[in-house]
């Protein structure tokens, strides 16, 4: 996966992304939805986080997911069309489009490009709360953990092209 890590990775990959946030890695061990049953996950992830096997694994996941984020953060910076915020940890990319945009039809016009993104209102986590309303309809997250450089730099700008 990445830099042929140890299959330790596999688990590490569970982990919730706020716990990757750099200078913020502390013994918090949720296991995600996948995978392993959290309870087992949460053992054997502390007993791993204790004992510091996995730091080196970590460190690279890291060190990756920085390059990464910096990468597709700068690429969107040099255009200065599309309002985001560089993120401080996690392996998401939040960024603001024009009101004026429907992010659907934008969507599907970036899908024909091979381009896919998803809409901020599918992630908001409050929207429920909030009468259906969404503070989120402009906007979409972006991922940088699952692709190599090379894919992101093109979906990236592939993403500007088609704005």
């Amino acid at each position: 996966m990445i830099d042929n890590c140890p299959e330790t990775l596999t688990l590490i990959t569970h982990l919730h992304p706020g716990s990757l946030k750099p200078y913020d890695f502390g013994a918090k061990c949720n296991v995600s939805k996948g995978g392993v049953a959290p309870f087992i996950g949460n053992l054997i992830m502390h007993y791993l986080l204790k004992h510091h096997i996995v730091d080196a694994v970590l460190m690279r996941l890291r060190k990756a997911y920085e390059r990464r984020c910096n990468l597709v953060c700068d690429i969107l910076q040099s255009d200065n069309l599309i309002d985001f915020q560089r993120p401080l940890g996690g392996y998401f990319i939040w960024i603001k489009f024009p009101d004026t945009i429907d992010l659907n039809e934008f969507l599907q016009f970036c899908l024909e490009r091979k381009v896919k993104f998803r809409l901020g209102v599918d992630c908001d986590p409050f929207m429920s709360r909030n009468n259906g309303q969404s503070s989120t309809l402009s906007c979409a997250r972006l991922c940088f953990a699952d692709l190599q450089e090379e894919e992101l730099e093109k979906g990236t700008k592939e993403l500007l092209l088609a704005f």
